[in-house]
């Protein structure tokens, strides 16, 4: 099986007519180990690949959320001329639940 990777606005890769021919539409793909299936979120980069199954789409993007908090008020910090290794000194990085132990 080919993987061929293609950004597109679309549903059909215009650009790519008389190049490919599609197979099927909807179905599940391995990509890199990872399975994709329709309607899960992809995200990728040159630095890597991450696939988060549809039905946990809101749950990674509160933990993200929560994250960036987190590194925002450490960096108003570090500008509020607090040290950086005082700033991260606690354990917010980790989360409440691991905040919390």
């Amino acid at each position: 099986m080919t993987i061929v990777s293609t950004w597109l606005p679309g549903a059909i890769p215009a650009t790519a007519r008389g190049r490919l021919q599609q197979r099927s539409t909807g179905e599940p793909v391995e990509v890199a180990g990872l399975t994709v299936s329709q309607g899960d979120v992809v995200v990728a980069d040159e630095t890597g690949l991450a696939v988060v199954p549809r039905h946990r789409a809101e749950e990674v993007a509160d933990i993200a959320a929560g994250i960036v908090a987190r590194e925002r008020v450490i960096a108003d910090e570090v500008r509020a001329d607090v040290p950086l290794s005082q700033a991260m000194h606690d354990a917010r990085l980790a989360g409440e639940a691991e905040a919390a132990r």
